[in-house]
């Protein structure tokens, strides 16, 4: 099986892929969010109406930094507008492209359509900033569909992929992690203990939802309370004595309707739903 890192980075998308639908140019360092820019001399340019300006331009990679191209809108190209993506070409697609290319300093035709402009961070690149928004709104169910089949010790490398897109936000990710913690069983080890805990801070780095609340709930009872399981329990009240009442009281009365517990145990679930007090430490 592959590395899930691998995966990860298979997943990431290339020069040539497509945003909205609209090619944005990538041999050009200065874009914007207008249709003009600034020169060094604070001089604003209009962007010319050429074909290198248009969004139905395309290049190939090995020809990107020359002025030859094809333009996508052309009926010959209809059949391969997804094959133009791939790494390698056919002999009969690389042949259609030099027959049909032409210079992109050519003046436009009245279907130019002006390409979609970014402003890019001072000294980021285009893939990065590719990289970064396909971690915002990339799809992680393969990473879920990992963790679900890998074996034990490959999952820590399944949970930290998938917190690299909850750093950037990815609802996905967040999706995912839940409906991954919530498919497992009663803690088994000290290590599986830990990995829990791990995926208790990732569930929470932002806010704490109702879904990763129910998560918790989950845990204490199908979970012993028990050395193994100390710090997870600590952790998953630390937690929850931080959310406010009307989201944890519910949830934590019930819980303790459903299951015994300890005396120890019953009055620090009391007390968290009830928002009394804090506790520091472990509570055995």
């Amino acid at each position: 099986m592959a590395k899930i890192n691998d995966k990860v980075s298979n997943a990431l998308p290339t020069n040539n892929e497509l945003i909205d639908n609209e090619q944005v140019v990538v041999n050009r360092e200065v874009l914007s969010n207008s249709e003009t820019w600034e020169d060094e001399d604070d001089e604003e340019f209009e962007m010319e109406r050429i074909c290198q300006n248009c969004s139905y331009f395309f290049q190939k990679d090995d020809n990107a930094y020359s002025e030859m191209g094809i333009c996508t809108n052309e009926a010959a190209f209809d059949p391969h507008q997804e094959k133009l993506l791939d790494d390698e070409w056919s002999p009969a697609l690389t042949m259609l492209f030099n027959e049909l290319q032409f210079s992109g300093e050519r003046e436009c035709c009245e279907q130019f359509e002006e390409i979609e402009t970014l402003d890019l961070p001072e000294g980021m690149s285009f893939q990065t900033y590719q990289q970064i928004e396909e971690r915002k709104t990339g799809n992680t169910e393969y990473i879920l569909e990992f963790l679900k089949t890998a074996p034990f010790e490959d999952r820590w490398a399944g949970v930290d992929a998938l917190s690299d897109y909850l750093f950037h936000g990815n609802q996905s990710a967040h999706d995912s992690l839940i409906k991954y913690y919530n498919s497992l069983g009663p803690v088994e080890s000290l290590e599986d203990t830990k990995l829990r805990v791990r995926m208790v801070e990732l569930m929470t780095r932002r806010n704490t939802s109702k879904e990763a609340i129910d998560a918790f709930v989950l845990e204490m009872e199908r979970t012993p309370s028990n050395s193994t399981s100390r710090q997870l329990y600590t952790k998953i009240l630390d937690v929850l004595h931080r959310c406010p009442i009307e989201m944890i009281e519910e949830p934590l009365q019930a819980l303790l309707v459903r299951k015994k517990f300890s005396p120890k145990i019953k009055q620090r679930i009391t007390d968290t739903s009830n928002g009394i007090g804090k506790y520091d430490g472990y509570w055995f």
